[in-house]
């Protein structure tokens, strides 16, 4: 109703790669998971306006950080980082 943009902000990276020790591919489809999971839930509930407020890292919308550390980037951030 109000037409909010949604964020999603996965959290505790840090634990992710440290406390868990995961291989970098089992990380990423573990948020492709998550991401899609998302995704499916707006689908049904927004149908009409289901592109325009999909989820995507390339769109900026999704944030990886920790709160325990104090940090997050998008993938927007990070390209302009490593660049």
């Amino acid at each position: 109703k109000e037409k909010v943009k949604p964020v999603l902000v996965i959290n505790k990276i840090d634990w992710v790669f440290y406390g868990l020790e995961l291989d970098a591919e089992v990380v990423y489809q573990k948020f492709q998971a998550i991401i899609d999971k998302i995704n499916s839930l707006i689908e049904i509930y927004d149908p009409k306006s289901f592109e325009e407020n999909k989820i995507d890292p390339r769109k900026g919308n999704v944030v990886f950080g920790s709160g325990k550390d104090n940090w997050g980037f998008s993938l927007l951030d990070f390209a302009k980082i490593y660049s």
